[in-house]
């Protein structure tokens, strides 16, 4: 989050005065002056008696959710104090990693006929405060401490980027928080229309009951700080498309060009699904670069990644162990299993990111440590089919790795979860594998069979089949037949409004807008072109090459286009050129 500079959000001009941001903006109160303390504050203010005020159960659940969605500094990690004084609100972050918010503050977030509603205030202040703590901008401290004021700000934005008030570092950074704890909500879940709809009206409220007034030189204008929070909410959703295209590249296999997209979308919202992405890309260059070492290796159990198509195994008894210490392998394992855990970080509510962390440590050889994974996200829903796949696999190489035989308990997991999702491929497969491991011949052949009678990917159906001795069918493209919308290749033309640019050195990518379609181009090729509901009837297609579960619907994916369907009807349908046959 760093790396979200949100002046470039508003206008080119402020590019200019971003330097101001970046400066070192020290602390305003050094760690030996007692108020930069919470005891000095609960001493002073009193500690609120919860009980008594039900906003603040629901104001601690707001924080929880958001402290994991901000930045957070190195062994500090935020903690909220709730203060009993009523008679100004009181909003502060301090140099110990404490946010303090008064009872009187409470009041006026929850003085609304929606609960939710005053969640999401709440959200937007304490993620306001959270921006101020994870630069070591402790302002406001130094504000209550003296009375000292400034001049007031009243030029207008424009003026201010003209250059007439970029010495005003206090508005600098109020403006810098405004935007940040916007992003923060944001991640943590929470929709910034009720903020925005308020517009100016909700920080002159704000402000009419503070001790700190906007208007006293150390606050913007609310007019600006509302116009400001509007830009940077539109810039997230502007570069939308960079996370819409990344994925699905991602999801057919393109994964440099993935990660590069990716990559563009996580510096200016670094939510828990573009890391979950961009760990999944991590994962699958360490899967391919093992595959170049050991073609074999990868088939040898299954697992699945929520965001992915392609299915890959993890851990072996077999030959082959040095393709998993080679460099490129253990790289890419470390790179996934740090974006995993930055996901869950951000929400540990976030169930595709655990079972990912479970896959990525189970093919680390850490088997505890895929267990551990796999239990938090059944600890959140105890049925969620990649998870138990995973906690039976953990559960398996545990016992190798410890001399205890853990195979008939595996095995019973995997029996039972093949029978309450008798589609779910993974579940046939590893059952079927670890069959084979314990050399329970006659039962594996049955499990194979039953294995192929699913739409396993090519490498796994060709490793079913070489169990049961029959040869590898003659596989064809499998095409969905549904004209593109546009050309697909090098296109002159100029098909659409651009909307977004990306450059980095050679990478060229450009997202432009026609009707109802997007198209990216990848240098001067049109390479996906995607539409929103598009007029394509699923039940009037071919069976797809695969149907990849996502977490509301499915991705059905054949060699030239993909379509994403939920609860029968087409959500969004891409278009590309069609893949040699895998």
């Amino acid at each position: 989050m760093k790396s979200l500079v949100f002046w470039s959000l508003v206008t080119l001009k402020l590019v200019l005065v971003a330097a101001w941001l970046l400066v070192s903006l020290g602390v305003a109160l050094a760690q030996s002056d007692p108020r930069a303390h919470a005891a000095w504050w609960v001493e002073q203010h009193g500690a609120l008696e919860e009980a008594s005020a039900p906003e603040a159960a629901r104001v601690r659940k707001v924080f929880e959710q958001v402290v994991h969605a901000a930045d957070k500094r190195s062994g500090r990690w935020p903690q909220l104090v709730l203060l009993r004084s009523q008679r100004t609100p009181l909003a502060l972050s301090l140099p110990d990693g404490s946010v303090l918010l008064n009872h009187a503050a409470l009041t006026f977030l929850y003085q609304v006929e929606d609960p939710a509603l005053g969640d999401t205030r709440a959200a937007f202040v304490l993620g306001h405060e959270l921006a101020h703590l994870a630069q070591d901008d402790f302002w406001q401290a130094e504000a209550f401490a003296a009375s000292q004021a400034n001049p007031q700000w009243e030029q207008s934005v424009e003026a201010w980027l003209a250059g007439k008030q970029q010495a005003n570092t206090p508005i600098l950074r109020e403006l810098q928080a405004d935007a940040y704890g916007l992003i923060y909500a944001v991640q943590a879940g929470f929709s910034a229309d009720p903020i925005l709809d308020q517009g100016e009206r909700f920080f002159a409220d704000w402000a009419a009951q503070s001790r700190l007034h906007p208007h006293s030189g150390t606050h913007p204008p609310d007019a600006t700080r509302a116009a400001i929070l509007q830009a940077s909410l539109h810039q997230v959703r502007a570069v939308q498309d960079w996370f819409d295209f990344g994925t699905l590249l991602l999801q057919i296999g393109r994964l440099d060009d993935a990660r590069l997209l990716l990559e563009e979308y996580q510096r200016h919202f670094p939510g828990r699904a573009v890391l979950n992405n961009l760990g999944v890309v991590a994962y699958e260059q360490a899967m391919a670069h093992l595959a170049d070492c050991n073609p074999v290796l990868p088939t040898t159990l299954m697992t699945t990644l929520l965001v992915d198509v392609e299915t890959r195994g993890a851990g072996t008894r077999q030959g082959g162990h040095h393709c998993l210490r080679e460099e490129p392998v253990q790289r890419g394992f470390q790179e996934a299993d740090r974006y995993f855990q930055e996901a869950t970080q951000h929400d540990p509510n976030y169930l595709p990111a655990w079972s990912n962390l479970a896959s990525v440590r189970l093919w680390s050889g850490d088997a505890s440590g895929a267990m551990s994974a796999a239990d938090q996200a059944l600890k959140r829903e105890a049925t969620l089919p990649e998870a138990l796949n995973l906690k039976a696999l953990a559960l398996y190489r545990f016992g190798a790795q410890t001399g205890i035989d853990t195979a008939d308990r595996a095995l019973k997991v995997l029996e039972i979860l093949q029978q309450r999702y008798p589609h779910y491929a993974p579940a046939a497969y590893n059952r079927a594998m670890l069959l084979t491991e314990r050399q329970r011949t006659a039962a594996a052949q049955e499990a194979w069979r039953q294995a192929l009678e699913q739409p396993l990917p090519a490498a796994y159906a060709s490793h079913a089949r070489e169990q049961l001795g029959e040869p590898a069918p003659v596989r064809g493209r499998v095409l969905a037949q549904v004209p593109a919308p546009v050309a697909l290749g090098s296109a002159t033309d100029g098909s659409g409004t651009v909307a977004l640019r990306l450059r980095q050195g050679s990478f060229r990518a450009s997202v432009s807008v026609q009707a109802d379609l997007r198209i990216l181009r990848l240098g001067r090729s049109v390479e996906l072109v995607q539409q929103q509901a598009p007029a394509v009837r699923p039940d009037a297609l071919p069976p797809p090459k695969l149907r990849q579960r996502l977490p509301t619907g499915e991705l059905w994916l054949y060699d030239d286009f993909a379509l994403e369907v939920r609860e029968g009807v087409s959500r969004r349908a891409w278009w590309f050129a069609p893949h040699d046959p895998s």
